[in-house]
């Protein structure tokens, strides 16, 4: 700082080098937006099977009916959604070695209540029941989904 308690010209930064860092940092904050953005939009395109889930996987290429049994919390219901949402889309990745289908299928999901069979695989595959904002965040990619329809009202 001089004598008038300024500081020098030689300590202060420049203002070009400043704004390009806050416009650099921006860009940054925008990059990181989108890629959280296609993150949550493309589930399927990050999923990677555990050894139990590939097995899971591989299995059907040749069994018409399998049984994925483990304990709470591993990965039963994201492995039939992952394979579901492969199934509906068409988009398998390189790795896989299940079933493949070269036409269109027609999925049922059922269960022991309607709001059951509505909460679990619909969270799964589209994304929060409840929100319809943020139906594309499950495991069937936004960019695959053309439309919803909204299924019979509950009461």
């Amino acid at each position: 700082m001089t004598k008038s308690g300024s500081a020098s010209a030689a300590s202060k930064p420049s203002s070009g080098r400043s704004s390009r860092a806050l416009a650099a940092k921006k860009e940054y904050l925008s990059l990181l937006r989108e890629l959280d953005r296609r993150r949550r939009t493309n589930q399927l395109a990050a999923y990677r099977p555990y050894l139990r889930q590939a097995e899971f996987h591989a299995a059907g290429a040749t069994n018409r009916e399998r049984l994925f049994m483990a304990g709470n919390q591993l990965g039963k219901t994201r492995a039939g959604g992952a394979e579901w949402a492969m199934h509906l889309t068409g988009r398998y990745p390189r790795w896989w070695q299940g079933k493949v289908f070269d036409a269109a299928v027609r999925l049922w999901a059922a269960g022991v209540t309607g709001e059951g069979t509505r909460d679990n695989p619909q969270r799964i595959l589209l994304g929060p029941p409840q929100q319809p904002a943020a139906w594309g965040t499950g495991m069937i990619p936004a960019d695959a989904i053309v439309s919803t329809m909204a299924g019979r009202a509950s009461g």
